[in-house]
């Protein structure tokens, strides 16, 4: 909304302006940038506000990203329909792992060879910082700090 108020507000002031654009399309393309970046921003804020546990990818091919854990059921596993998909790698089942809430903590159940903090698993309580493993796929267990 803000990108938009901000694109309306410069419509008119841009559209005098042509810069070799004919009509209002410049003055388009900067409102529909403005919503854009307001846009991404507003979901950055937002996804920080609810990242109270997630998992970050250390190794594999989704080095670097995060998965925020809110729900009280997340899926791993090979199937593209796992709310983690981890693929190219034919040592992980369809559905590998499941995090489930247990009362205020996490716990991970293993159907696939798991390792937690070097242990192999079926059933854990996840602590910060735990180091999971799942085929080539490495994630770092992370809590907020409250």
């Amino acid at each position: 909304m803000l990108g938009a108020g901000l694109g309306g507000i410069l419509f008119d002031t841009i559209s005098f302006v042509h810069f070799g654009f004919h009509g209002a399309a410049l003055s388009r393309m900067v409102g529909f940038a403005l919503f854009g970046i307001a846009t991404g921003t507003s979901m950055g804020i937002v996804e920080s506000a609810l990242k109270d546990r997630w998992l970050h990818v250390s190794s594999g091919p989704l080095a670097g990203k995060q998965f925020i854990l809110y729900k009280p059921v997340t899926t791993i596993g090979s199937s593209q329909s796992r709310d983690i998909y981890l693929f190219k790698d034919s040592n992980i089942l369809g559905e590998h792992a499941v995090i489930e809430t247990r009362g205020s903590r996490l716990q991970i159940r293993a159907s696939g060879l798991t390792y937690v903090s070097g242990q192999p698993v079926h059933t854990r309580i996840l602590q910060d910082s735990d180091f999971i493993q799942i085929g080539r796929y490495g994630f770092r267990y992370k809590e907020k700090q409250k």
